[in-house]
Order: C-alpha cells, then structure tokens, then sequence
C-alpha cells in the first residue's frame, strides 16, 4: 500500500484541474491494513458485487455520497454523537475536525490548505477562533526561545494582554 492517494477535481469555470495527495502514513497501517482486509471479506461474499467493488450497496451498486453521508448520520445516532445541529453530523464536520486538530498540533495554514483543497484566506477566516487559542501560547513559546537564547525580552504590553484574554 503507498504512503499516499490521489485525489482531483475540476474548476469548471477556470478549466483548471487541482490534484492534491492526501497522506495514508498519519494513519496505523496496521489498523488501517485490518480495516481493508475486513472490508474485502465483505465485498468478496455480496453475490451482487459483479463489479468488484471495495464498497457497494447489498445489491452491488455504487455507493453515492448522499448515501455515504446517511450512513455516517446513523453512525453517530447510534454511537450517541450528539450535535446541536438539527440535521445532525455530516461527513463535512470530519474536515473540520481534523483541520481543527491539524492546527492544534501546530501544522501550517499552508500545509493544511493543500491537504483539504481550501485556501490559507478560507482557513484563517474559518477557523479564526481556533488559531485565537493558540496565539498566547506561540507568544510564550517565543518569550522562552528569546529568554534561552539570551536575546532581549519585552515585558507584556497592556494591549497584548488585553488581546489574549
């Protein structure tokens, strides 16, 4: 199994092809190998799967996003995940979760923006209030860096404190 899969999409508009290579290997591939092998014993014993596909309905057929996105709806009913949306979760919100712990760990807008295909500009408007949290503690990461490096250290301003509070 490689270390990465390709997906690409087409702006109609501009005629422009994006390609983006979305990472298998943050993943166990232990697990992930246990997850496929699993999921080839299902599909190897649907008589139906004429086509030999990974996923298919009980009757053989694709599987269709909306399908993909009830599936993950009951997934959650099920598993007690709540939200305080009245259509409950969607595949979406599995984006956001992990744009929000890519950032949390410290990965770059750049890096992030390539991964989910949205823009920096999009990233920093959506999820502002995530990047918010982390800025008081950038500020005393660099304050430590400074101070171990013996390079001058400015004391917190009245307004910086004002900001991150």
């Amino acid at each position: 199994m490689g270390a990465t899969t390709k997906t690409g999409r087409k702006n109609i508009k501009s005629n422009n092809s994006a390609t983006r290579f979305i990472p298998f290997d943050v993943f166990d591939k232990e697990q992930l190998i246990d997850i496929l092998e699993e999921q080839i014993i299902i599909a190897n014993n649907n008589p139906n799967n004429c086509e030999h596909l990974l996923f298919c309905k009980r009757e053989g057929s694709y599987i269709i996003p909306s399908q993909i996105n009830q599936i993950f709806k009951r997934v959650c009913r099920e598993a007690n995940v709540k939200t305080n949306l009245v259509t409950g979760c969607n595949t979406h919100m599995t984006k956001h979760t992990f744009v929000t712990r890519a950032i949390e760990s410290g990965m770059s807008l750049l890096t992030i923006s390539k991964l989910v295909g949205t823009s920096v500009r999009e990233l920093e408007k959506t999820y502002a209030h995530v990047l918010d949290k982390f800025m008081k503690v950038e500020l005393e990461g660099l304050r430590k860096h400074l101070k171990n490096n013996k390079i001058i250290v400015f004391p917190k301003s009245k307004c910086e404190e004002k900001s991150i509070s």
